[in-house]
């Protein structure tokens, strides 16, 4: 690594919320899907065993679909290549919601606002 380029540094309080259910995000490479080897397991019979995969590189969160037999959604939208996560952001993984939360924004997304998990 040249002397001038500093690594760049994970951000803490970056969550993904299932069911009411917080899990930190802890790591540049996390990945979703049914089988035991991922970082995040749903178990859900319409996620595929490796789903999907959301990195943290240039500073952004990306999620992209690891070729799922049903694919993943953004809000609605299908995943082609990789797509930026911000805060409040519905990720469907099978017919899983799992929500993105950024606590680092320091916006009150619909999310937290109507939860009031990262609250307690």
């Amino acid at each position: 690594m040249p002397a001038n380029k500093q690594p760049e540094l994970f951000p803490s309080n970056i969550y993904l919320m299932i069911d009411r259910n917080l899990i930190p995000i802890e790591y540049p490479v996390t990945n979703l899907g049914r089988h035991i080897n991922n970082t995040v397991i749903i178990s859900d019979p319409h996620t595929s065993r490796y789903h999907a995969r959301i990195l943290f590189k240039e500073g952004v969160f990306w999620i992209m679909d690891l070729d799922s037999s049903v694919g993943t959604l953004v809000n609605g939208q299908p995943v082609e290549g990789e797509v930026m996560l911000h805060s409040g952001d519905t990720i469907t993984v099978g017919s899983t919601p799992v929500v993105f939360i950024d606590q680092n924004t320091g916006k009150a997304d619909h999310t937290t606002a109507a939860t009031g998990m990262l609250d307690e």
